[in-house]
């Protein structure tokens, strides 16, 4: 699920950039979370049509599903559904215990997209 997008067509109409907030979950058979956080989607116009060129998810909080997000003592730890591991360290999630202490949570991420 994506919400509240910010797209920014470039000048020559050939691509764009945007910045979706997603408050969205994940499950199976035996697991279940929250992920919230933020999309940041590049297209490009191939023979008149938009493609996704990039997309990256930034998580800013994750939960799981049983626990209150009040309660848990672990904010942003990486279990059962969430547990795939990336390719290499991530340069722009923080766990929401790690973010929260910041004024700018979303300090180190892409800027928004430009006029």
């Amino acid at each position: 699920m994506a919400a509240n997008p910010v797209i920014e067509i470039a000048s020559d109409g050939l691509s764009a950039r945007s910045h979706w907030l997603s408050p969205g979950a994940a499950g199976s058979n035996s697991s279940a979370a929250w992920i919230w956080g933020t999309f940041y989607v590049d297209y490009v116009k191939e023979d008149g049509r938009w493609r996704i060129a990039h997309s990256n998810l930034v998580p800013v909080f994750r939960n799981r599903y049983e626990t209150s997000w009040a309660q848990a003592p672990d904010h942003g730890t990486v279990r059962g559904v969430l547990a795939a591991q990336p390719d290499e360290p991530s340069t722009l999630y923080k766990p929401y215990n790690e973010a929260k202490k910041q004024p700018d949570m979303f300090a180190g991420h892409p800027p928004l997209p430009q006029p």
